[in-house]
């Protein structure tokens, strides 16, 4: 049955937002997106919509508190990081709030309920919304991505004839069913081995690294296909001759 929405306006200190709500009587469960329903349905797929200069936009909310902000084309998006919160409004009702993990820029959202299809609307009154598209793909690929992967080609930006002991270089990961991984890579003089834990996206599209030591990284889930595995991303590290910029690395099951 279609429920019947008015709009509530709150001044939340950097501006106004309109929230959706239930008929002015006694909010029921079912009539409304309570905070605790919309935090656990931010995840569940994909966020489409089109960014205040015209491009392609997709947000992929995180379990974790971690939204990727997606501007611009597949092939090649400009990515940012956000953390995530659902605030409770009137009427027990909740809005979003996103905030930049490097610049602390905010950037709110209410939240239009019709027909059970959530709509999130920028808090500014511009046109920008985002619309979810539920792809269920994630766990099916986490499963596929089990397991240890080395590198089939050559992976680093230094090259092999430059640098004698780059040779033997390797880059290796292996992810655990449990949600964590371990990333290997190195040479014949090196070793670095780091840990963290990982999410992959509800859509399949992305994996989402988080390092002990606090790093972030967005990976970009290309190919994945029996012992065949592209992964796109940033290799962040502190020796320059295993750092690179964004590129397509290619593995095999080990």
């Amino acid at each position: 049955m279609m429920k019947t929405l008015f709009l509530t306006t709150l001044y939340l200190g950097f501006g106004f937002v309109v929230l959706a709500s239930a008929d002015p009587s006694p909010p029921k469960p079912e009539s409304c997106l309570v905070a605790p329903v919309l935090a656990k349905h931010l995840p569940d797929g994909v966020w489409l919509g089109t960014s205040a200069d015209g491009q392609e936009l997709s947000v992929v909310f995180y379990e974790n508190g971690v939204a990727q902000w997606n501007k611009g084309t597949n092939r090649a998006p400009e990515v940012a990081l956000y953390g995530w919160e659902v605030i409770p409004g009137v009427g027990g009702c909740a809005f979003l709030q996103m905030r930049h993990q490097v610049s602390g820029t905010e950037r709110s959202y209410a939240v239009n309920v019709e027909c059970n299809q959530i709509q999130l609307i920028a808090a500014d009154f511009s046109s920008q919304s985002l619309k979810q598209v539920k792809v269920q793909n994630g766990a099916k690929q986490k499963q596929l991505l089990s397991g240890a992967w080395g590198n089939s080609t050559y992976p680093f930006e230094v090259a092999r004839q430059n640098a004698t002991d780059m040779k033997q270089a390797y880059l290796q990961y292996n992810f655990f069913e449990d949600g964590t991984f371990v990333r290997n890579l190195g040479n014949q003089k090196r070793q670095v081995k780091e840990a963290g834990t990982y999410l992959v996206s509800d859509d399949g599209h992305y994996v989402l690294l988080q390092f002990d030591e606090g790093c972030v990284t967005v990976v970009a889930l290309k190919y994945l296909q029996l012992d065949e595995l592209v992964l796109q991303h940033v290799l962040r590290c502190e020796d320059p001759a295993f750092a690179t910029g964004r590129k397509d690395f290619y593995f095999n099951k080990l």
